[in-house]
């Protein structure tokens, strides 16, 4: 089920998605030239994508004349991309509101930034399609995917958490096979690069 409609069935109430209305102090743009805000880091090491895959999807949205802001509170070094300095969530509310769109993982920044409104690009396959809320989601059925919902497997909280692949060649295969190409892919689909 979506992580919304948990709490709804715990409760036993009709499950409606609910948008939350935020309110931050920063309404003005920051910037005055487009860009694009994106999360690199999340909390648990199978819903990370690789660094390769982020790079080069940065060096083609900064081709087209993007600046890419990464508002993850790690720093991680990347060519042609801005790390947030300032971590206050006002100001990171407000760097994502006025993005064109956000780029993240299956993490809380995704969801926030869901929240502001923003159109969201979530790279996730960890996961089943359903599970957060509606965006354009980046797959890859053609491989395994989707533990996080099995309910065969209980998360157990470590970095390496691969229930079925772990410590094997395959391991988070899910993320790691979903490439820059199919993230572009999808941004051209929905109109969203021309």
């Amino acid at each position: 089920i979506k992580l919304q409609e948990a709490a709804t069935k715990i409760l036993g109430l009709e499950f409606k998605e609910i948008k939350p209305t935020l309110i931050y102090p920063y309404k003005k743009a920051i910037h005055d030239t487009k860009y694009v805000t994106i999360a690199t880091n999340s909390t648990s090491g199978c819903k990370f994508w690789t660094k390769e895959g982020w790079q080069e999807l940065i060096n083609y949205l900064s081709y087209k004349g993007y600046r890419v802001i990464n508002v993850s509170l790690e720093e991680n070094p990347f060519d042609n991309c801005e790390q947030i300095i300032n971590h206050d969530i006002s100001g990171t509310m407000a760097l994502i509101d006025h993005s064109e769109f956000f780029i993240g993982l299956g993490s809380g920044v995704s969801w926030l930034a869901w929240a502001l409104g923003k159109q969201v690009v979530m790279i996730n396959n960890f996961a089943n399609e359903d599970h957060e809320f509606e965006c354009i989601r980046i797959v890859n059925k053609d491989v395994c995917n989707g533990c996080w919902n099995n309910p065969n497997f209980k998360f157990d909280k470590s970095w390496n958490w691969c229930p079925i692949w772990k410590d094997t060649p395959r391991h988070f295969e899910c993320q790691k096979s979903i490439t820059a190409q199919s993230v572009v892919s999808e941004l051209e689909s929905h109109g969203l690069i021309d």
